[in-house]
This record gives structure tokens, C-alpha cells and sequence, in this order.
């Protein structure tokens, strides 16, 4: 009884523009490649490879943006604290301030309003 051969690969149908194909004929035969398998098998990994590095980049970028935009926005509250506190409106300084540092509301509620007050006198 002879073993029956399994193959480790899938195979995919896929229809070639005869330029394409030509350049994967010439890649077969000058020995580079063992097969046309072997050269697309080649140019999908350099391709999703590429892909890969694009999404990696892009989402470095959009991390990076996001940071750049919360710090963007932390300068305008604590400068419109500043303009309050010259105008002596402490209260509305203080939003301003808290909204700067990040301070969350729920943590807000737990210190005493006046406790604050102290660093603006």
C-alpha cells in the first residue's frame, strides 16, 4: 500500500496579467525561485509585510495626533483659567484649571471648594 501524500499548503485559482506572468516565468527559470508558487508565496509575504508596517505607521500617528490634540486643549483651558482668575472669577478658574490637570469631577466632589481657593488668593 503506498502512503498517501497530504498537502501542507492551500491552493488559491488566480488569473495573472500576462505581463506578470511572464516576470514570474523569467524568475522560475533563472533558478531564483524553485516554482511560480515560490514567487507569488514571495511577493504576498513583502506585501502584507508592507501593509503591515503602513498600519503600524498610521497607527503611531494617530496615538501621537491624539496626544498632540489633548495637550492642545489642556493650554487653551488653562489659559482661559488664567484670563478668569485676572478677572477675579475664581470659580470659573478653577472649571478651567481642573479641566487642564484632567481632574474628574467625582474626585472634585470630595475636596472642599474652599480648599482650593487657597493656591489662587
Amino acid at each position: 500500500m503506498v502512503a498517501k501524500y497530504e498537502r501542507k499548503k492551500d491552493s488559491i485559482n488566480a488569473t495573472l496579467s500576462p505581463s506578470i506572468k511572464k516576470r514570474v516565468i523569467e524568475l522560475v527559470d533563472s533558478e531564483e525561485y524553485s516554482s511560480m508558487s515560490d514567487v507569488v508565496s514571495q511577493a504576498l509575504n513583502m506585501l502584507f509585510a508592507e501593509i503591515d508596517m503602513k498600519n503600524q505607521t498610521n497607527d503611531y500617528a494617530k496615538k501621537h495626533q491624539t496626544e498632540e490634540q489633548e495637550q492642545f486643549e489642556r493650554e487653551i483651558w488653562k489659559q482661559k483659567g488664567i484670563a478668569y482668575q485676572k478677572m477675579g472669577e475664581l470659580e470659573k478658574a478653577i472649571e478651567c484649571y481642573d479641566r487642564a490637570l484632567g481632574i474628574e469631577e467625582e474626585k472634585d466632589k470630595e475636596l472642599p471648594k474652599n480648599t482650593r481657593k487657597v493656591f489662587f488668593e
